[in-house]
């Protein structure tokens, strides 16, 4: 009699185990084709103002690191001045930018030009998010609530800075729509 429950015992704990394991493996397989990073807290944050980054890109990244977060660009815009843009496209509407990051040369030498991200542009349909909640789309009085009171505001446009170190400060513009909902990130960088 005691065998006989024993071994009921151990096959059902087998049988949970093989469960158990047959719903991790086919969670897996499910979240390798997940775009973003996946945490215990929820969606990783792709925007980080503290350190003006948006996907990772920073400024004075030059192209092959901002190729190695981002892919090759779906397209590349020459600038009127030293500079080009790689633009990055929705993939579900194609033609329509979502990130662009702006490069300007560096270097005084014509013969070997060093170009740097000068600013990184989150606009349109990109879904990405701060760690504070704030995206495309995020309200004015929000970010105020969120951000505090920005250091300049003209008119359709919020100005707020965060110091990275002692000799750096990254800028972060927000440009609203009428209808005072974010249509625009850019991140800059300044000397201090």
């Amino acid at each position: 009699m005691r065998k006989n429950i024993l071994f009921r015992f151990s096959q059902r704990t087998y049988l949970q185990t093989i469960l158990l394991l047959k719903t991790i493996i086919f969670a897996a397989i499910l979240l390798t084709g997940c775009e973003e990073i996946i945490t215990e807290g929820g969606i990783e944050p792709t925007i980080n103002f503290q350190e003006g980054t948006i996907e990772g890109v920073k400024t004075g990244d030059d192209t092959t690191t901002v190729i190695q977060k981002l892919g090759r660009p779906d397209w590349i815009g020459i600038g009127d001045l030293d500079g080009f843009t790689y633009n990055y496209e929705n993939s579900k509407i194609p033609g329509i930018t979502i990130i662009k990051v702006v490069f300007m040369n560096k270097s005084i030498e014509t013969t070997s030009p060093d170009f740097r991200v000068i600013s990184i542009w989150a606009q349109n349909s990109y879904d990405g998010k701060s760690i504070e909640g704030i995206g495309i789309g995020t309200k004015r009085i929000d970010v105020k609530y969120l951000l505090g009171t920005p250091k300049n505001t003209i008119d359709d446009l919020d100005v707020y800075e965060f110091s990275i170190s002692s000799t750096k400060t990254k800028i972060i513009s927000l440009y609203y729509g009428q209808d005072q909902r974010i249509q625009i990130i850019i991140i800059s960088a300044k000397s201090n």
